[in-house]
């Protein structure tokens, strides 16, 4: 399930339905998050940028989302893709271990890497969740201009794009290959 986030509301409202065309509506993280307690099949894709969120604050919602919908997380990147990766990257895959009764909660020497975080994003300090299931949660990337299509051969695992033709539709996919 793919759902865009909609960053304005439109208030040019539609009285015979009572919403408009673009209404806002819920945050796709936190609508999905609640859908993933009762599916289970059904992967989740949101899109979300770091033009308007953190990115800290984003890599710790995208990963908690994984981790909830056991690894049926997706992002369709907008920016700074690698700032997040990078945050994801930051603990290796078993180094949290929360071990109550020995009092330890990561493993020292798998643990985040500071001076590199330190240059990724002076100040936030490693992030406070576990690498997702997946390592990092799906990357979609929506281009369809030429560095569009660059940016995602570079970084992302699934292209979305919307073709109106069969004959668009096999153009763009050999343009990608």
């Amino acid at each position: 399930m793919f759902l865009a986030d909609n960053l304005a509301a439109n208030f040019d409202v539609n009285l015979s339905i009572g919403r408009g065309e673009k209404s806002a509506g819920f945050e796709p993280v936190t609508l999905f998050l609640s859908l993933s307690m009762i599916t289970s099949r059904i992967r989740f894709i949101a899109n979300a940028s770091t033009t308007y969120e953190d990115p800290y604050q984003l890599a710790r919602k995208f990963a908690s989302l994984d981790y909830l919908s056991n690894g049926r997380a997706g992002w369709n990147v907008v920016t700074f893709v690698d700032i997040v990766k990078a945050l994801w990257d930051n603990w290796e895959d078993d180094a949290l271990i929360r071990d109550k009764v020995g009092r330890h909660i990561y493993r020292p020497e798998q643990g985040p890497c500071a001076q590199s975080q330190r240059q990724i994003l002076p100040g936030s300090g490693p992030l406070n969740i576990a690498r997702p299931p997946q390592g990092y949660p799906v990357i979609v990337h929506a281009g369809q201009s030429e560095p569009g299509k660059e940016l995602a051969a570079r970084i992302a695992e699934v292209i979305f794009t919307a073709q109106q033709s069969l004959a668009d539709a096999q153009a763009f996919y050999a343009g990608i290959l």
